[in-house]
């Protein structure tokens, strides 16, 4: 067999960035790890916000450093949804395929 009649679609690839031939199919997989991330980071923070509010003891400092731990986590989450949207905007006027 010559070099010339293999078909390099039907050899096997050890490289493992080769499984993704497209964008679209690279950040089909990065992009819902990033939001179960985010979620789940929000779900943290939220829990320690809330125990931090409930350990104040009336004391305004510690209060609004808990009141600052929510905002500020669903800020992020916020920007996190933001950034899944853009890209879906992005991927739909570049005809990228983003199947999430």
């Amino acid at each position: 067999m010559n070099l010339a009649q293999v078909n390099p679609t039907t050899l096997p690839t050890y490289f493992p960035p080769a499984r993704y031939a497209t964008v679209g199919s690279l950040l089909s997989i990065i992009i819902p790890l990033i939001v179960i991330v985010g979620a789940l980071l929000l779900l943290a923070l939220f829990l320690s916000g809330a125990f931090k509010i409930v350990t104040a003891s009336g004391d305004p400092e510690k209060f609004q450093s808990a009141k600052n731990t929510l905002k500020f986590a669903l800020l992020g989450f916020i920007l996190i949804i933001l950034a899944l949207v853009l890209t879906r905007i992005i991927g739909r006027i570049t005809g990228i395929q983003i199947p999430i």
